[in-house]
């Protein structure tokens, strides 16, 4: 928790500065340092390849200036979605032990927002997800990606020296396409019933050039609140990356955590790989 309002910069740019010598994004702190308290707690996961200290530069500081306890949960490319899941709903059990709460809310990025559902659908972690009371996707991964119809020339011959990459630097990649074991495994409609408690918001744009048909997810997650950033602001133009540092985005994840507290809806261009707009930014 800060002492104050902090600086809350729309800049994707400004964020990866940042982690260059910071574990951490304002506002957020490490699970030991929570103690009681009556906000609910936000945990952050970002998608793959993310920093926390980048991803999440912006979100952080906006939620901790509301008096929100924000803690964050890193992974990496190389682990498995399932056990990695198994992590964070540890993470989840930790927070709410030490803040004394009955309720924790999760924001995801891109894969990181499946991770989150893993751990409000899956039986495994039937202790944790009653925890659990909203579940925030920025473009999230839900149905998987087609990656504009490349992912059906994955076992093409002539494909082999990139699945020899993937397998070796990315080896979940397999996880993350769409009609994966995974994500079938966790849209089977048994599973509704483990997370009906759980209020869903889906943020998505037109511009999504990693989840893709970006609408996609909308359609795995009918139950969520559906935001497409472009029906909201004409001049949005976030992209996968920049839509953790976007203000209309961001706007609706307050909305959804802390409703009435959102204030005015941000209006301005918001760039792709940047965020925006700038004018949203406090300092």
């Amino acid at each position: 928790m800060s002492e104050g309002p902090l600086p809350v910069v729309y800049d994707r740019r400004r964020g990866a500065a940042h982690a260059r010598t910071a574990d951490l994004p304002p506002g957020a702190v490490a699970p030991s340092e929570l103690g009681p308290c009556d906000a609910t707690p936000v945990v952050l996961v970002h998608g793959l390849d993310g920093v926390a200290a980048r991803d999440w530069f912006t979100a952080a500081p906006l939620l901790a200036n509301l008096g929100l306890p924000v803690v964050t949960f890193s992974w990496t490319s190389d682990e498995p979605t399932l056990p990695c899941a198994g992590r964070l709903a540890a993470l989840v059990d930790e927070v709410a032990e030490r803040t004394g709460s009955d309720r924790v809310d999760l924001v995801g990025h891109s894969w990181g927002a499946v991770l989150a559902r893993a751990v409000v659908r899956l039986p495994e972690h039937a202790a944790t997800s009653p925890l659990v009371r909203r579940l925030v996707g920025l473009a999230p991964t839900y149905a998987g990606t087609t990656l504009h119809g490349l992912a059906g020339l994955a076992d093409h011959p002539r494909t082999e020296g990139a699945r020899a990459w993937l397998d070796a630097h990315r080896p979940t990649w397999r996880e993350q396409m769409a009609g994966s074991t995974v994500l079938d495994g966790l849209a089977r409609p048994e599973l509704d019933a483990h997370d009906a408690h759980v209020a869903y918001t889906s943020i998505v744009t037109r511009f999504d050039q990693v989840v893709t048909p970006y609408r996609a997810s909308l359609t795995a997650e009918p139950r969520a609140e559906a935001v497409v950033v472009q029906d909201v602001c004409g001049s949005d133009l976030t992209d996968h990356v920049a839509i953790t540092h976007d203000a209309v985005a961001l706007w609706h994840v307050v909305r959804a955590l802390a409703p009435g507290r959102e204030g005015r809806r941000p209006r301005g261009l918001v760039l792709p790989f940047v965020g925006g707009p700038a004018s949203a930014s406090t300092r």
